[in-house]
């Protein structure tokens, strides 16, 4: 900040400000890094429910590289209270057998992460229409937080579970412990409610236990 010096007398007063002053040239337009970049993640739908009358779909990315499934705790509110027959289970880390909310610091970027509470707080199981051994159903579990912006996201350990191979020349996740494929498509990561549904927290009912 320059300096400021005010001289004074009966008549007037004279205010003289000094500095320095930084002159710079415009830096020239540099090209991008040649790098292919693709932002879009793997993405197959999964049918969730115990028969065909209850049963729903919704689409969950994929991803390798982060170490364990998880979703949106509002929108998988909205879930549990919308189709409550799929839920096999469902806590919260408060309820009575108490568990401790797992820290997000290594999933959650740091951008805006003092506004969002950076845990996972609660954890649903969804019944499915996949089998083991043709004969014994198979779940799928989530961690829920409010600072998971991505709507679901399967990870490395449902990969191992299910022996998931992804064929990224076919577009196709082959999971051999399940003997079933699912179809891929590539998408920026999805998030928010379906459109024109609008579902406040409060508005969530717990299925029975």
């Amino acid at each position: 900040m320059p300096d400021l010096i005010t001289l004074t007398t009966k008549s007037f007063k004279l205010f003289v400000r000094y500095g320095s002053v930084l002159t710079t040239s415009p830096l020239p337009k540099l090209r991008q890094m040649p790098l292919f970049l693709n932002y879009c993640l793997p993405t197959a739908i999964i049918r969730f429910g115990d028969s065909s009358e209850n049963e729903i779909s919704f689409t969950c990315h994929l991803d390798s590289f982060t170490a364990m499934n998880t979703a949106n705790l509002l929108l998988h509110q909205w879930i549990i209270t919308t189709y409550p027959s799929i839920v096999l289970s469902y806590e919260q880390f408060d309820d009575i057998n108490a568990s401790c909310p797992l820290g997000l610091d290594y999933v959650v970027p740091p951008a805006g992460a003092d506004k969002v509470e950076k845990k996972l707080t609660a954890v649903v199981t969804y019944k499915t229409r996949y089998t083991e051994n043709y004969s014994k159903p198979i779940a799928l579990s989530f961690g829920l937080g409010k600072a998971i912006k991505v709507n679901a996201i399967i990870s490395l350990p449902t990969f191992k579970q299910w022996k998931i191979i992804l064929d990224l020349d076919t577009n196709r996740a082959t999971s051999k412990h399940l003997g079933v494929h699912f179809d891929l498509c590539f998408q920026h990561s999805t998030q928010g409610l379906p459109p024109n549904v609008k579902f406040k927290v409060t508005n969530s009912i717990r299925p029975a236990r």
